[in-house]
């Protein structure tokens, strides 16, 4: 395997940042890798933890790319890009866990209509507790 030097300050090269809408219209923070051009192994949806960004996984995603997979992942509703509940920027809320797991369900269900068949959901360890089944009660990557 090559070593490939990597800035962990910036956004890698031909990576989008944009708003994904939730389905009441609130904007998530999507990130995405470019589909590899040759040799794709499939799509990873990467979630980040509570009070994550993606920035802090910007190294392990890129080398997942650079492995051929094609990579996305989303900042949650208050947390990193995705804006706040309150007026303190410092602090991220939500009064009900359930508008995390909608938002999850219609990300994945939007992302899977768009991404190659073989998929493989990956997270931080909070970003997987929010992943199926146990939270969602059914496998939406099935």
């Amino acid at each position: 395997m090559t070593k490939v030097m990597f800035d962990r300050r910036s956004i890698p090269d031909g990576v989008t940042q944009e708003d994904w809408l939730a389905s009441d219209g609130w904007p998530l923070r999507m990130t995405q890798w470019p589909r590899p051009v040759s040799g794709a192994k499939g799509s990873i949806l990467f979630q980040t933890g509570r009070g994550d960004m993606v920035e802090k996984y910007l190294e392990s995603c890129d080398h997942w790319w650079r492995e051929g997979w094609s990579v996305t992942a989303f900042d949650w509703r208050g947390q990193g890009g995705s804006g706040r509940f309150l007026d303190n920027r410092r602090i991220g809320h939500v009064d009900d866990f359930g508008v995390w797991t909608r938002d999850l369900a219609d990300f994945v269900q939007d992302w899977k209509a768009n991404h190659p068949r073989t998929s493989c959901p990956d997270g931080s360890f909070d970003g997987r507790a929010f992943g199926p089944p146990d939270y969602l009660g059914a496998n939406i990557f099935g």
